[in-house]
């Protein structure tokens, strides 16, 4: 996931009929693409019907301003008072970010603190490239380094245990998103 993406992102409750998300992971999964969390499957088939409605003229507004998005948001009334709290100091620094790349300035270097804090201390992102045989090669690497990642998360982990199995797992979410974004591409490109 690209930092402004990643930035953007806010946690949401929703009642979903089960049965469509079932059907949709199986989608997913028609496609090559492993899904590990009902986050995930939200995420990936919410952008799947963007791209979509995009495609087929059905979006004309867009939204890129992390300000525009929240105005709306709050005009709409569509936050949840504890979303609302729990986002507000997130959102606050994704319009921040906003704000110094808008003046060409990258926060990674101008806030470095406050950068790793929202980006939970990563230094660099690892990308996995479509090659033209298709996504079979990108579940495989997947798999192979899903398989060397596994660990549970423990209740009993140290602090820098927790830290180290965070940036685990937010390194495979953005080889995820990677492939994600790859594979929409592919999408567009038929």
């Amino acid at each position: 996931m690209d930092d402004v993406k990643k930035e953007r992102t806010v946690p949401v409750a929703s009642r979903v009929d089960v049965c469509r998300l079932a059907e949709l992971d199986r989608y997913w999964a028609g496609e090559g693409m492993y899904v590990r969390s009902m986050s995930q499957l939200v995420s990936w088939s919410i952008e799947l019907l963007r791209e979509v409605l995009i495609t087929n003229g059905m979006i004309v507004e867009r939204c890129e301003s992390v300000v525009e998005a929240h105005r709306y948001m709050m005009d709409r009334g569509l936050y949840q008072q504890s979303m609302k709290n729990r986002v507000s100091k997130k959102l606050g620094q994704a319009i921040a970010f906003e704000g110094m790349r808008a003046e060409g300035i990258d926060p990674k270097y101008a806030a470095p603190k406050q950068y790793n804090i929202v980006h939970r201390g990563e230094k660099s992102e690892v990308e996995l490239r479509l090659n033209n045989r298709g996504l079979d090669n990108l579940v495989e690497i997947y798999n192979k380094i899903e398989s060397s990642e596994r660990q549970v998360v423990k209740e009993s982990m140290s602090d820098e245990e927790m830290r180290t199995k965070m940036r685990e797992i937010e390194e495979s979410d953005k080889r995820e998103e990677q492939a994600m974004r790859e594979y929409l591409d592919g999408l567009q490109d038929r």
